[in-house]
Protein backbone atom coordinates (compact mmCIF):
# COMPACT_ATOMS: atom_id res chain seq x y z
CA UNK A 1 0.00 0.00 0.00
CA UNK A 2 2.66 2.54 0.98
CA UNK A 3 4.37 1.47 -2.81
CA UNK A 4 1.02 2.42 -4.38
CA UNK A 5 1.21 5.47 -2.48
CA UNK A 6 4.94 6.90 -2.94
CA UNK A 7 4.13 6.36 -7.04
CA UNK A 8 1.06 8.54 -6.42
CA UNK A 9 2.86 11.05 -5.10
CA UNK A 10 5.88 10.54 -7.57
CA UNK A 11 3.06 11.28 -10.31
CA UNK A 12 1.49 14.06 -8.56
CA UNK A 13 5.46 15.57 -8.60
CA UNK A 14 5.93 15.16 -12.15
CA UNK A 15 2.77 16.53 -13.61
CA UNK A 16 3.65 19.24 -10.58
CA UNK A 17 6.84 19.75 -12.43
CA UNK A 18 5.30 19.56 -15.86
CA UNK A 19 2.87 22.25 -15.47
CA UNK A 20 5.54 24.50 -14.07
CA UNK A 21 7.77 23.64 -16.82
CA UNK A 22 4.91 24.44 -19.74
CA UNK A 23 3.92 27.62 -17.44
CA UNK A 24 8.05 29.09 -17.33
CA UNK A 25 8.50 28.38 -21.39
CA UNK A 26 5.12 30.18 -22.11
CA UNK A 27 6.28 33.18 -20.01
CA UNK A 28 9.58 32.84 -21.23
CA UNK A 29 8.22 32.28 -25.30
CA UNK A 30 5.71 35.61 -24.70
CA UNK A 31 8.72 37.40 -23.26
CA UNK A 32 10.73 37.01 -26.00
CA UNK A 33 8.00 37.94 -28.70
CA UNK A 34 7.10 40.65 -26.58
CA UNK A 35 10.82 42.16 -26.90
CA UNK A 36 11.19 41.41 -30.34
CA UNK A 37 7.87 43.31 -31.54
CA UNK A 38 9.13 46.60 -28.83
CA UNK A 39 12.47 46.36 -30.02
CA UNK A 40 11.24 46.69 -33.73
CA UNK A 41 8.59 49.59 -33.01
CA UNK A 42 11.92 51.49 -31.75
CA UNK A 43 13.73 50.61 -34.59
CA UNK A 44 11.55 51.90 -37.04
CA UNK A 45 10.66 55.17 -35.04
CA UNK A 46 14.61 55.84 -34.43
CA UNK A 47 14.60 55.41 -38.66
CA UNK A 48 12.39 57.32 -39.29
CA UNK A 49 13.63 60.16 -36.83
CA UNK A 50 16.93 60.00 -38.68
CA UNK A 51 14.87 60.34 -41.86
CA UNK A 52 13.40 63.43 -40.92
CA UNK A 53 16.85 64.92 -40.22
CA UNK A 54 18.12 64.40 -43.02
CA UNK A 55 15.03 65.72 -44.83
CA UNK A 56 15.49 68.77 -43.01
CA UNK A 57 18.87 69.87 -44.45
CA UNK A 58 17.50 69.31 -48.05
CA UNK A 59 17.47 72.48 -49.59
CA UNK A 60 13.59 72.64 -51.42
CA UNK A 61 15.42 75.11 -54.33
CA UNK A 62 17.76 72.75 -54.78
CA UNK A 63 15.43 69.57 -55.61
CA UNK A 64 13.04 72.49 -57.71
CA UNK A 65 15.94 73.44 -59.88
CA UNK A 66 15.90 68.99 -60.97
CA UNK A 67 14.23 68.19 -63.81
CA UNK A 68 14.20 64.29 -62.91
CA UNK A 69 15.87 63.42 -66.72
CA UNK A 70 19.41 62.27 -67.40
CA UNK A 71 19.73 66.10 -68.08
CA UNK A 72 20.53 66.59 -64.06
CA UNK A 73 23.38 64.33 -64.47
CA UNK A 74 26.01 67.83 -65.15
CA UNK A 75 23.69 69.56 -62.80
CA UNK A 76 25.21 71.27 -59.54
CA UNK A 77 22.13 71.24 -57.74
CA UNK A 78 22.11 67.58 -58.59
CA UNK A 79 25.66 66.79 -57.81
CA UNK A 80 25.21 68.46 -54.44
CA UNK A 81 22.66 67.03 -53.53
CA UNK A 82 24.86 63.82 -54.30
CA UNK A 83 27.60 64.65 -52.36
CA UNK A 84 25.14 65.54 -49.56
CA UNK A 85 23.47 62.41 -49.01
CA UNK A 86 26.75 60.57 -49.46
CA UNK A 87 28.10 62.44 -46.59
CA UNK A 88 24.45 61.77 -44.66
CA UNK A 89 25.10 58.05 -45.48
CA UNK A 90 28.51 57.57 -44.08
CA UNK A 91 27.39 59.47 -40.90
CA UNK A 92 24.42 56.73 -40.61
CA UNK A 93 26.28 53.03 -40.50
CA UNK A 94 23.28 50.81 -40.82
CA UNK A 95 21.68 53.07 -43.58
CA UNK A 96 22.40 51.75 -47.35
CA UNK A 97 21.08 54.11 -49.33
CA UNK A 98 19.76 57.78 -49.48
CA UNK A 99 17.64 59.04 -52.41
CA UNK A 100 15.07 61.57 -53.57
CA UNK A 101 12.18 59.66 -55.49
CA UNK A 102 9.60 61.71 -57.46
CA UNK A 103 6.23 60.80 -59.44
CA UNK A 104 5.02 61.95 -63.10
CA UNK A 105 1.61 63.10 -63.78
CA UNK A 106 1.20 59.57 -65.26
CA UNK A 107 1.60 57.68 -61.74
CA UNK A 108 5.30 56.55 -62.60
CA UNK A 109 7.80 57.19 -59.57
CA UNK A 110 11.65 58.05 -60.72
CA UNK A 111 14.50 58.59 -59.06
CA UNK A 112 15.95 62.12 -59.09
CA UNK A 113 19.16 61.89 -56.85
CA UNK A 114 20.92 59.35 -54.77
CA UNK A 115 24.22 59.05 -52.87
CA UNK A 116 25.84 56.11 -54.82
CA UNK A 117 28.64 57.29 -56.73
CA UNK A 118 28.63 58.06 -60.48
CA UNK A 119 28.62 54.97 -62.04
CA UNK A 120 28.13 52.51 -59.29
CA UNK A 121 26.16 49.12 -60.23
CA UNK A 122 23.97 50.52 -57.18
CA UNK A 123 23.31 54.00 -58.34
CA UNK A 124 19.51 54.97 -59.42
CA UNK A 125 20.74 57.37 -61.96
CA UNK A 126 18.68 60.77 -62.64
CA UNK A 127 14.84 59.90 -63.97
CA UNK A 128 15.52 56.05 -63.70
CA UNK A 129 11.99 54.97 -63.30
CA UNK A 130 11.25 52.67 -60.15
CA UNK A 131 9.54 49.83 -62.36
CA UNK A 132 9.02 47.32 -58.99
CA UNK A 133 7.88 49.88 -56.44
CA UNK A 134 6.00 48.42 -53.81
CA UNK A 135 2.48 49.76 -52.68
CA UNK A 136 3.63 50.64 -49.62
CA UNK A 137 5.83 52.98 -51.05
CA UNK A 138 3.02 54.09 -53.25
CA UNK A 139 0.80 54.76 -50.30
CA UNK A 140 3.50 57.00 -49.00
CA UNK A 141 2.99 59.34 -52.18
CA UNK A 142 -0.63 59.04 -52.16
CA UNK A 143 -1.31 59.83 -48.92
CA UNK A 144 1.55 62.48 -48.79
CA UNK A 145 2.86 61.42 -45.10
CA UNK A 146 5.83 60.05 -43.68
CA UNK A 147 5.84 56.46 -43.01
CA UNK A 148 8.08 53.15 -42.40
CA UNK A 149 7.48 50.47 -45.50
CA UNK A 150 8.66 46.82 -45.60
CA UNK A 151 10.36 44.74 -45.85
CA UNK A 152 10.35 45.54 -49.82
CA UNK A 153 12.41 43.80 -52.25
CA UNK A 154 13.18 44.86 -55.65
CA UNK A 155 16.22 44.68 -57.92
CA UNK A 156 18.80 46.10 -55.01
CA UNK A 157 17.86 43.80 -52.14
CA UNK A 158 15.53 43.55 -49.78
CA UNK A 159 14.45 46.49 -47.62
CA UNK A 160 13.44 48.32 -44.33
CA UNK A 161 12.66 52.10 -45.68
CA UNK A 162 11.64 55.43 -43.62
CA UNK A 163 10.00 57.34 -46.55
CA UNK A 164 9.29 61.19 -45.46
CA UNK A 165 8.17 63.97 -48.10
CA UNK A 166 9.61 66.97 -49.09
CA UNK A 167 7.01 70.17 -49.33
CA UNK A 168 6.74 73.34 -50.85
CA UNK A 169 7.00 75.72 -47.99
CA UNK A 170 4.73 78.02 -49.37
CA UNK A 171 2.15 76.19 -51.42
CA UNK A 172 2.28 72.93 -49.52
CA UNK A 173 2.47 70.83 -52.63
CA UNK A 174 4.82 67.36 -52.74
CA UNK A 175 8.02 67.91 -53.94
CA UNK A 176 9.41 64.68 -53.58
CA UNK A 177 9.55 61.95 -51.31
CA UNK A 178 13.13 61.32 -49.19
CA UNK A 179 13.74 57.26 -49.13
CA UNK A 180 16.28 55.87 -46.60
CA UNK A 181 17.05 51.64 -46.24
CA UNK A 182 18.43 49.55 -44.47
CA UNK A 183 19.36 45.96 -45.22
CA UNK A 184 16.05 44.10 -44.28
CA UNK A 185 18.70 41.01 -43.22
CA UNK A 186 20.64 43.52 -40.67
CA UNK A 187 17.03 45.10 -39.65
CA UNK A 188 16.08 41.06 -38.58
CA UNK A 189 19.01 40.60 -36.81
CA UNK A 190 18.99 43.51 -34.70
CA UNK A 191 15.52 42.79 -33.35
CA UNK A 192 16.26 39.52 -33.15
CA UNK A 193 19.79 39.29 -31.49
CA UNK A 194 18.14 41.89 -28.65
CA UNK A 195 15.22 39.35 -28.18
CA UNK A 196 17.91 36.03 -27.99
CA UNK A 197 20.15 38.00 -25.21
CA UNK A 198 16.72 38.84 -23.09
CA UNK A 199 15.34 34.99 -23.57
CA UNK A 200 18.49 33.81 -22.23
CA UNK A 201 18.77 36.14 -19.55
CA UNK A 202 15.09 35.00 -18.45
CA UNK A 203 15.93 30.88 -18.94
CA UNK A 204 18.87 31.64 -16.79
CA UNK A 205 17.19 33.19 -14.23
CA UNK A 206 14.48 30.67 -14.27
CA UNK A 207 17.68 27.69 -14.08
CA UNK A 208 19.17 29.63 -11.28
CA UNK A 209 16.61 29.02 -8.76
CA UNK A 210 17.76 25.35 -8.62
CA UNK A 211 21.28 25.85 -9.85
CA UNK A 212 22.27 29.26 -8.59
CA UNK A 213 25.38 28.28 -7.40
CA UNK A 214 26.59 27.21 -10.64
CA UNK A 215 25.29 29.75 -12.94
CA UNK A 216 26.89 32.67 -10.94
CA UNK A 217 30.14 32.78 -13.14
CA UNK A 218 27.70 32.62 -16.09
CA UNK A 219 25.99 35.18 -15.42
CA UNK A 220 28.85 37.41 -14.11
CA UNK A 221 30.21 36.58 -18.03
CA UNK A 222 26.68 37.52 -19.58
CA UNK A 223 26.05 40.94 -17.33
CA UNK A 224 29.90 41.72 -18.49
CA UNK A 225 28.81 41.65 -22.33
CA UNK A 226 25.89 43.18 -21.58
CA UNK A 227 27.57 46.29 -19.65
CA UNK A 228 30.35 45.68 -22.78
CA UNK A 229 27.60 45.92 -25.37
CA UNK A 230 26.00 49.33 -23.61
CA UNK A 231 28.84 51.12 -23.47
CA UNK A 232 29.99 50.38 -27.37
CA UNK A 233 26.05 51.70 -27.97
CA UNK A 234 27.13 55.18 -25.67
CA UNK A 235 30.41 55.35 -27.78
CA UNK A 236 27.80 55.26 -31.32
CA UNK A 237 25.57 57.42 -29.96
CA UNK A 238 28.36 59.89 -28.90
CA UNK A 239 29.86 59.51 -32.36
CA UNK A 240 26.08 59.68 -33.97
CA UNK A 241 25.56 63.28 -32.37
CA UNK A 242 28.96 64.26 -33.61
CA UNK A 243 28.40 63.12 -37.41
CA UNK A 244 25.20 64.85 -36.84
CA UNK A 245 26.65 68.04 -35.37
CA UNK A 246 28.93 67.88 -38.69
CA UNK A 247 25.90 67.32 -41.11
CA UNK A 248 24.48 70.63 -39.17
CA UNK A 249 27.20 72.57 -39.22
CA UNK A 250 27.56 72.14 -42.95
CA UNK A 251 24.44 73.30 -44.28
CA UNK A 252 23.81 76.55 -46.09
CA UNK A 253 20.81 77.24 -43.22
CA UNK A 254 21.00 78.82 -40.29
CA UNK A 255 20.37 75.96 -38.12
CA UNK A 256 19.48 75.64 -33.97
CA UNK A 257 18.40 73.09 -31.34
CA UNK A 258 16.51 74.23 -28.12
CA UNK A 259 17.25 71.46 -25.32
CA UNK A 260 15.33 72.26 -21.88
CA UNK A 261 14.63 75.65 -23.29
CA UNK A 262 18.11 76.27 -23.67
CA UNK A 263 20.52 76.74 -27.10
CA UNK A 264 22.02 74.08 -27.12
CA UNK A 265 23.26 73.91 -31.11
CA UNK A 266 23.65 76.68 -32.82
CA UNK A 267 25.87 76.04 -36.64
CA UNK A 268 28.47 78.83 -38.45
CA UNK A 269 25.10 79.91 -40.82
CA UNK A 270 23.36 81.01 -37.75
CA UNK A 271 26.21 82.71 -36.06
CA UNK A 272 26.87 84.50 -39.65
CA UNK A 273 23.06 85.96 -39.86
CA UNK A 274 22.19 86.80 -36.31
CA UNK A 275 25.64 87.64 -34.68
CA UNK A 276 24.85 84.88 -31.73
CA UNK A 277 27.03 82.67 -30.62
CA UNK A 278 26.25 79.73 -28.46
CA UNK A 279 28.35 81.50 -25.88
CA UNK A 280 26.56 84.46 -26.18
CA UNK A 281 23.69 82.37 -25.50
CA UNK A 282 23.97 80.86 -22.36
CA UNK A 283 24.69 85.17 -21.44
CA UNK A 284 22.07 85.54 -18.12
CA UNK A 285 20.42 88.86 -19.80
CA UNK A 286 20.01 87.10 -23.48
CA UNK A 287 17.14 87.40 -24.94
CA UNK A 288 16.47 85.90 -28.64
CA UNK A 289 13.72 87.99 -28.89
CA UNK A 290 16.09 91.50 -29.08
CA UNK A 291 17.55 90.67 -32.76
CA UNK A 292 13.81 90.76 -33.74
CA UNK A 293 11.79 93.53 -35.83
CA UNK A 294 9.21 95.15 -33.26
CA UNK A 295 6.50 93.50 -35.36
CA UNK A 296 8.12 90.11 -35.42
CA UNK A 297 8.56 89.95 -31.78
CA UNK A 298 4.86 90.14 -31.33
CA UNK A 299 4.29 87.25 -34.04
CA UNK A 300 7.05 84.86 -32.00
CA UNK A 301 5.86 85.74 -28.81
CA UNK A 302 2.10 84.83 -29.60
CA UNK A 303 3.32 81.38 -31.58
CA UNK A 304 4.54 80.59 -28.25
CA UNK A 305 1.84 81.73 -25.84
CA UNK A 306 0.14 79.56 -28.19
CA UNK A 307 2.42 76.55 -27.30
CA UNK A 308 1.90 77.25 -23.63
CA UNK A 309 -1.98 77.06 -24.71
CA UNK A 310 -1.57 73.42 -25.72
CA UNK A 311 -2.23 75.12 -29.14
CA UNK A 312 -0.52 73.64 -32.46
CA UNK A 313 0.80 76.49 -34.73
CA UNK A 314 2.15 76.14 -37.93
CA UNK A 315 5.90 74.88 -37.93
CA UNK A 316 6.51 77.26 -41.48
CA UNK A 317 6.70 80.58 -40.94
CA UNK A 318 8.12 84.18 -41.28
CA UNK A 319 9.72 86.54 -39.28
CA UNK A 320 12.32 89.41 -39.64
CA UNK A 321 15.36 90.16 -37.83
CA UNK A 322 19.03 92.29 -37.65
CA UNK A 323 21.65 90.84 -38.70
CA UNK A 324 25.26 91.18 -38.36
CA UNK A 325 25.67 94.45 -40.05
CA UNK A 326 22.05 95.78 -38.95
CA UNK A 327 20.60 94.75 -41.56
CA UNK A 328 16.92 94.00 -41.81
CA UNK A 329 16.38 90.21 -42.93
CA UNK A 330 13.26 88.24 -43.80
CA UNK A 331 13.79 84.64 -42.84
CA UNK A 332 11.31 81.56 -43.19
CA UNK A 333 11.47 79.08 -39.84
CA UNK A 334 10.91 76.04 -39.58
CA UNK A 335 10.68 74.32 -36.44
CA UNK A 336 10.22 70.60 -35.58
CA UNK A 337 10.14 68.34 -32.43
CA UNK A 338 12.75 65.77 -32.70
CA UNK A 339 14.16 62.66 -30.05
CA UNK A 340 17.45 64.23 -28.33
CA UNK A 341 19.77 62.81 -25.82
CA UNK A 342 17.64 61.50 -23.01
CA UNK A 343 14.48 63.79 -23.95
CA UNK A 344 13.13 65.98 -26.81
CA UNK A 345 14.35 69.05 -28.73
CA UNK A 346 13.01 71.50 -30.37
CA UNK A 347 15.45 72.50 -33.63
CA UNK A 348 14.65 75.47 -35.76
CA UNK A 349 16.40 76.24 -39.50
CA UNK A 350 15.79 79.76 -40.53
CA UNK A 351 16.20 80.24 -44.32
CA UNK A 352 17.27 84.25 -45.52
CA UNK A 353 14.54 84.75 -47.86
CA UNK A 354 15.11 88.39 -48.39
CA UNK A 355 16.56 88.35 -52.18
CA UNK A 356 14.13 86.13 -53.10
CA UNK A 357 11.04 87.92 -52.03
CA UNK A 358 12.39 91.02 -52.92
CA UNK A 359 13.11 89.31 -56.44
CA UNK A 360 9.52 88.69 -56.51
CA UNK A 361 8.13 92.21 -55.67
CA UNK A 362 10.32 93.68 -58.51
CA UNK A 363 8.59 91.01 -60.63
CA UNK A 364 5.00 92.12 -59.49
CA UNK A 365 6.13 95.74 -59.78
CA UNK A 366 7.65 95.23 -63.42
CA UNK A 367 4.72 93.28 -64.49
CA UNK A 368 2.15 95.82 -63.12
CA UNK A 369 4.13 98.73 -64.63
CA UNK A 370 4.07 96.86 -68.72
CA UNK A 371 -0.10 96.58 -68.01
CA UNK A 372 -0.45 100.33 -67.49
CA UNK A 373 1.50 100.80 -70.29
CA UNK A 374 -0.27 98.53 -72.30
CA UNK A 375 -3.72 100.45 -70.62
Amino acid sequence: MSEKNSIRSLLKTARRTAIILIVILGAVGFSAWWTMHRAEQEMRANLLQKARLVAGTVEIERVQALSGTDEDLQNPEYLYLKEQFARAKEARSDCRFIYLMGRHPDGRVFFFVDNEAAGSEDESPAGQIYEEISSDYLRAFESNTEMIAGPVTDRWGTWVTALVPLHDPESGDLIAMLGMDVDAGVWKWNVASGAILSKLLIIVSSIGLVLLSFLFGFLYVMLRRVEKNIQEQQNDLIESERKFRSVIEQSNDAIYILYHESFDLVNKSFVDLTGITLEGTQDPGFDFLENLTPESRLLVSERLAMRERGEHPSDIYEFSLFNTLGEIRLVQASVSEIDYRDGKAIIGILRDITESRQAEMRLEESTKRFEDLAD
